[in-house]
């Protein structure tokens, strides 16, 4: 017996086939009032078992079992009740799958639209770091300018300010790259990420706002940490909302008294745990953060939490907040390795 799964009507091989709501089981054919059907003058079938899948209240096309001869003996309530539960699990299944890729969907809009806001937040932090390479340009140039005219610049010595001017300017493109793909719209992407370098890049993009805020930055990363399979941009948002949301609870503490740690450690074989830890303000009591719109800032949307902990479980990880026995907030996720993907 073949089994043939149409994926549109307009495709099935059988047109009359989508047009009932109730499975069709034919022993026989030619003793049947299909006998000589379009259908059976282009396919030959002996017998058809066969129902109409839904998705979404509407018909989506069919789920046949189709054999060249006539059986014995005829199908039972038993066989059509089969077919028409294979029918239903099928039509689930597609259902649930496009519910899946609307909510994917919908969480990239929404990371997207969180990220903007982000930038805006950090915009005079990251015109800081962008103008500091690009003052540094511009004082290489007019100082080499400057001695050239003067004939007070050995050749050996033009060649090294040159190149100093070209890292600044490297710089700063790597900068405003970093910049681009975190406001950019970008598909769900997933590739090996290694940790170590991805909280680096995070940590420079906010080094400015950790400067100001006087804030010191202790890293616990452990050595052996294995890759996992993200998208890095998604993940460099999380890393980014969850010090944000430190350095906003350190402004009541002295400037000597601010602490944030962030670190990444091997959780189990097929687990890696990342964390962002801070002396600052505490969590409320009896209040879900991860709740959307709840917020303790007074101009705050309340959405950086819930979308972070929605990007890490659309990853295939969990995000929980936690006080430790040293009164520090701590926020940790988890995500899977490459080796469990």
């Amino acid at each position: 017996t073949g089994m043939n799964m149409q994926s549109k009507i307009g495709e099935a091989f059988c047109e009359d086939m989508p047009c009932i709501t109730q499975p069709v089981g034919i022993a026989d054919t030619s003793a049947s009032t299909w006998d000589g059907s379009r259908c059976l003058e282009r396919s030959g079938w002996g017998s058809y078992l066969g129902a109409c899948v839904h998705v979404g209240g509407k018909r989506y096309g069919t789920v046949s079992f189709i054999d060249k001869v006539a059986i014995e003996p005829d199908f039972s309530d038993f066989d059509t009740d089969i077919v028409q539960l294979i029918a239903d699990w099928i039509g689930r299944e597609i259902d649930r799958q496009r519910a899946q890729e609307q909510s994917q969907k919908h969480l990239q809009e929404l990371a997207h639209v969180s990220r903007l806001g982000t930038m805006g937040e950090m915009a005079s932090g990251l015109a800081h770091e962008l103008n500091q390479p690009l003052t540094a340009v511009v004082n290489y140039t007019r100082g080499t300018i400057r001695r050239l005219k003067d004939n007070k610049l050995p050749m050996d010595e033009l060649s090294e300010v040159l190149n100093k001017s070209a890292e600044e300017a490297e710089r700063a493109a790597e900068i405003i790259k970093r910049l681009r793909q975190l406001v950019s719209k970008n598909e769900f992407t997933r590739t090996h990420v290694a940790f170590k370098p991805l909280i680096n890049r995070v940590l420079d993009l906010m080094s400015t706002e950790i400067r100001e805020n006087h804030v010191i930055i202790e890293e616990d990363i452990q050595s052996t940490l294995l890759e996992v399979e993200a998208d890095p941009i998604q993940i460099e948002q999380v890393l980014i909302n969850l010090l944000r949301n430190a350095i906003d609870s350190l402004k009541n503490n002295g400037e000597n008294d601010r602490f944030i740690e962030i670190g990444a450690s091997i959780l189990s074989p097929t687990m890696v745990e990342v964390f962002v830890e801070d002396n600052g303000a505490g969590l409320p009591e009896n209040e879900e953060v991860f709740t959307p719109f709840f917020t303790t800032k007074q101009d705050g949307m309340g959405m950086g939490l819930s979308i972070s902990r929605n990007i890490i479980e659309a990853h295939g990880g969990s995000m929980r907040a936690s006080m430790t026995p040293e009164n520090r907030t701590r926020i940790s996720f988890t995500l899977q390795t490459v080796a469990n993907v």
